[in-house]
């Protein structure tokens, strides 16, 4: 369950960074529009479905931080290390080195 927590986490944080983007430039995009153009609304509603978006990382970031999730792992220790390498692995990219 840590494992799935700090998975949850590092997405969590990701998301975040893609919908700052989001935020940045749909809010350029509403103040520079004038009033009377369908751009404005278009804004709108980009920046309120990044404010869901938002809403939906605290979510995950609050599940991430549980305590009552942390308090039931245990068990299987090899096990959970195992689920922890894999989680990292899978959100880790492949690197490739070259000579």
């Amino acid at each position: 369950m840590e494992a799935v927590g700090r998975l949850a986490g590092g997405i969590a944080h990701d998301f975040n960074n893609v919908l700052a983007g989001v935020f940045a430039y749909g809010e350029m995009l509403f103040d520079e529009t004038p009033e009377n153009s369908p751009l404005k609304r278009y804004a709108k509603n980009v920046l309120t479905a990044a404010t869901r978006g938002r809403a939906l990382s605290m979510q995950i970031l609050a599940y991430s931080r549980s305590p009552a999730r942390q308090a039931r792992t245990g068990g299987c220790h090899a096990c959970h290390g195992r689920d922890a390498r894999a989680a990292a692995a899978a959100r880790c990219p492949p690197t490739s080195v070259s000579r």
